[in-house]
């Protein structure tokens, strides 16, 4: 409950690693109609999801939203649903994308949209909740992946979303 106050969600489960959540998260919710546009820089536990999950996934060129732009005109109308997947903070170089377009582009373009928040939780944001937190767009992130590890130095993971079918479906999955 402390987890969903402090990241403004409604439902949310725990895992015992973030690598298990990014699992859970992209192996099991994009069906075969779907696209997931990922940037290119995802970190392991994202990607080795994506070549288990059963929906067609691509990578954009890193932080690069006019290319990010051009795949979803592409794309927005030959799949039943397109997920964009990203990092709060890239884990190597410390970057981060501008998640205020990207949310410009969810509002021309409907998707769901993916945060990885482990590097940007304890970071950004005036309570420490990340990027999303820090740029003022909790609100439209539709699932959240976080890991209680790193600046929060526990062990474990979450995701969190407002949809409690997101939820209900990875607990049955």
């Amino acid at each position: 409950d402390e987890i969903l106050d402090w990241k403004q969600k409604s439902f949310g489960m725990l895992f015992n690693s973030g690598f298990v959540a990014n699992q859970a998260v992209l192996k099991h919710l994009p069906g075969k109609n779907d696209l997931v546009l990922a940037d290119r820089l995802i970190h392991h536990s994202i990607a080795q999801a994506l070549l288990q999950c059963p929906a067609k996934f691509k990578r954009y060129s890193h932080l690069d939203m006019v290319e990010l732009e051009v795949l979803l005109q592409k794309n927005y109308k030959k799949y039943d649903t397109i997920f964009v997947v990203t990092e709060s903070v890239f884990s190597m170089d410390g970057d981060y994308p501008d998640l205020k377009k990207i949310v410009a582009l969810k509002n021309k373009f409907p998707f769901i949209l993916v945060l990885d928040e482990a590097h940007g939780t304890g970071v950004f944001g005036e309570n420490g909740g990340g990027l999303a937190e820090e740029m003022n767009v909790l609100d439209e992130i539709d699932i959240t992946v976080g890991t209680l590890g790193k600046a929060l130095a526990s062990m474990g993971a979450y995701v969190l979303a407002n949809n409690p079918s997101i939820i209900d479906y990875l607990t049955n999955e």
